[in-house]
C-alpha cells in the first residue's frame, strides 16, 4: 500500500472588519492556524477583504505567500493617517482590486546629547506599503495619500553648554491622488 502526500490547499479567508479583522487573518495565514475568529490558513492564502478597513493600530507584518483582495475593486483599507498600512516581510505577496490610503510611517526622533551632538533621526518609510522582502505585485491597486516622514534629530550640548538644536525631520513622499 503506497501513500502519497495530498497537496496543500490554500484556505480562503473572509475578513469583514469585525468577526475576522484583517490583523487576524494575516496572523492566520502567517502561522496557518485559527487565529480570532478567521479560519485557519493553508498553503498560498487568499484574503477577502468584505468591507473597507480602517486601522487603529499598525499590521503584523506579512510573513508568508497570500493574496489579499478587495471582493470589489477599489475596496479600501487606511492607515487613518496614523499608521502604516501594510509591511511584506517575506513570501510572495499579491495584492488584488485595494485601495491602500492614508498611510503613515513616521521616524523616531534622535536621542539628544549632553554632551555633543544629538543623534539622527529615523527613518520613515513606506507609508503605504513598505516591502523588507519577499516578492510583491499590485493588481488593480491605488495607493493614495500615503507619506514616510523622517524623525527630528536630536538636541545636544557642547562642553561650553551650548545648545545644538537637532535638524527636523527627512522629506515626505506621498501616493497620488
Amino acid at each position: 500500500m503506497s501513500h502519497f502526500a495530498q497537496p496543500v490547499q490554500a484556505a480562503t479567508i473572509s475578513v469583514d472588519g469585525i468577526t475576522c479583522t484583517l490583523d487576524d487573518a494575516i496572523k492566520a495565514a502567517n502561522t496557518n492556524s485559527a487565529v480570532g475568529g478567521c479560519t485557519a490558513g493553508s498553503g498560498t492564502d487568499e484574503l477577502v477583504i468584505t468591507a473597507n478597513i480602517t486601522l487603529a493600530s499598525e499590521l503584523t507584518p506579512i510573513a508568508s505567500s497570500m493574496t489579499i483582495r478587495g471582493n470589489v475593486a477599489g475596496r479600501s483599507v487606511s492607515g487613518g493617517s496614523a499608521v502604516r498600512v501594510f509591511t511584506v516581510q517575506s513570501g510572495t505577496v499579491t495584492f488584488q482590486d485595494l485601495t491602500i490610503t492614508n498611510g503613515n510611517a513616521t521616524g523616531r526622533n534622535g536621542q539628544d546629547a549632553n554632551d555633543g551632538g544629538g543623534g539622527g533621526g529615523g527613518l520613515g518609510a513606506g507609508g503605504g506599503l513598505l516591502v523588507l522582502g519577499g516578492t510583491v505585485t499590485l493588481d488593480n491597486v491605488v495607493v493614495s495619500n500615503s507619506q514616510a516622514i523622517g524623525g527630528n534629530g536630536g538636541t545636544g550640548n557642547n562642553t561650553n553648554k551650548t545648545s545644538i538644536l537637532g535638524g527636523d525631520g527627512g522629506g515626505f513622499l506621498s501616493g497620488a491622488d
